[in-house]
């Protein structure tokens, strides 16, 4: 990949996904001086599973393997607890494999601490296009799912979606990314901001930011090329909840505590009706938000379609059952903020027992509406504990301020990491996208 084409711009932008992808949008719209730096490559193909595998955060599996299997990236990373941690590390970040639900995020919480995105939200959701999913889109599994927690006197309601039913074909592969562009991500607004001037280079991993006398100066890089330091007198960090802290940290700025991952793991069951299976409509369709306030949890139709792709929840026996033959709801708590990023990219995140409880109460729900709805009751099983939003580690109150700047003038930070976590283990912690993205904008307005 090319390197920058210079060696000082007014913003350089860390990340590509949700935070980064829309702030330079926002910035090259106004015709600010912008490069936007991003560790992963870009993507020329999307939409199957192996397409994805480029540009998940996987490793290749181990040599014990077969041989045809081992040059396949499949594992990815966890926790030294061994939780297992889903993102995306390329063009658009994790808002190409999203599952396109948008909620507005910690939106009172964050209105308490003086951040009132109002504005922001309403701009984003119709820019978006955010609407309900429509009921032709149900498949006949969670029509089912829902009909059967209606009867148990649970709540299923359709998901508000950032994906344009007239574009959405239901093929289930919304976390592939989607190549019938029916579902938003950030590589439009990212092509945008290249046509309005905007520069960006890939497969570069920014290493540290440079400051002096209290102020930003600049970054360091590693790419292709080699290391190199670009200048700047502002440097925004969204680089996801996982990597921002470690830059941080690299850079002499405490990160890192307070991580989260909005645990989640997934209950499956067999069903032997022909038809009876989430295969043809898109992921979690349907939301139970009734018990995520008191409770702590959410519930929604959620599968794992492809069976390598399950192969990194379940065993591999399990994981030969063919979708068609599956029903499968997601208990997706609200975990207790306890966990860590160290400054060599490794994570902790113990699992509490408060996080157990609502784990096991979700799926004891899950097990009871997967039965009424056709499921085998033989047949249950739950999956591996799993995360899929990492956030907390640089946190409004404690590492940034609420316009999102470190101590050190001219550093930002625009991603999930900002979220406050520990003092809102209770609170309102749901699909962050949308809530990023108001926080970009925000500070694409504060910025210029």
């Amino acid at each position: 990949m090319p390197k920058a084409r210079k060696e000082k711009y007014d913003f350089i932008v860390v990340g590509s996904g949700a935070g980064g992808g829309t702030l330079v949008r926002e910035l090259a719209n106004k015709g600010k001086d912008v490069l936007c730096i991003e560790w992963g490559p870009t993507i020329r193909k999307m939409g199957e599973f192996f397409d994805c595998t480029g540009f998940w955060d996987f490793k290749r599996l181990p040599d014990f393997m077969p041989r045809p299997l081992r040059k396949i990236p499949l594992v990815p990373p966890r926790t030294r607890e061994g939780v297992v941690l889903y993102r995306a590390i390329a063009q658009g970040g994790t808002t190409v494999i999203s599952c396109g639900n948008g909620a507005r995020c910690m939106e009172h919480e964050l209105s308490d601490m003086g951040i009132e995105l109002s504005k922001e939200f309403a701009e984003v959701e119709k820019e978006l296009g955010l609407n309900f999913t429509s009921e032709r889109m149900l498949s006949q599994g969670s029509r089912a799912i829902r009909e059967a927690s209606k009867a148990l006197g649970y709540n299923m309601e359709m998901m508000p979606k950032y994906v344009d039913p007239k574009k959405c074909t239901k093929c289930h592969k919304c976390i592939y990314g989607c190549k019938y562009k029916a579902k938003w991500d950030a590589l439009a607004w990212i092509r945008e901001a290249g046509e309005k001037g905007a520069d960006f280079v890939y497969e570069t991993k920014v290493l540290e930011v440079t400051h002096a006398n209290g102020a930003a100066t600049g970054v360091v890089v590693k790419g292709p090329g080699g290391r190199s330091e670009i200048k700047a007198k502002t440097v925004v960090l969204a680089a996801g909840g996982m990597a921002t802290p470690v830059i941080l940290q690299n850079s002499g700025i405490p990160a890192g505590e307070g991580f989260f991952v909005d645990l989640m793991w997934n209950t499956y069951g067999v069903t032997k009706e022909k038809g009876l299976n989430q295969d043809h409509e898109p992921v979690m369709a349907l939301v139970d938000l009734s018990r995520h306030g008191q409770g702590g949890f959410l519930l929604s139709p959620f599968m794992n379609h492809a069976r390598l792709g399950r192969l990194q929840e379940m065993s591999p026996l399990k994981a030969l059952t063919p979708s068609s033959n599956l029903l499968s709801i997601m208990t997706k708590i609200t975990d207790d903020a306890n966990g860590r990023v160290f400054p060599d990219g490794t994570t902790s995140k113990p699992v509490t027992e408060r996080d157990w409880q609502r784990l096991r109460e979700g799926a004891r729900i899950a097990r009871e509406v997967l039965v009424k709805a056709g499921a085998e009751p033989g047949s249950l099983f739950e999956s591996k504990v799993q995360g899929a939003h990492p956030g907390g580690t640089a946190a409004i109150g404690t590492v940034v301020n609420t316009d999102l700047q470190t101590r050190v003038d001219g550093l930002f930070v625009c991603d999930a990491s900002v979220f406050p976590g520990r003092e809102f283990n209770d609170r309102d912690r749901l699909p962050p996208i949308l809530t990023i993205l108001a926080l970009a904008k925000r500070l694409g307005r504060h910025l210029s």
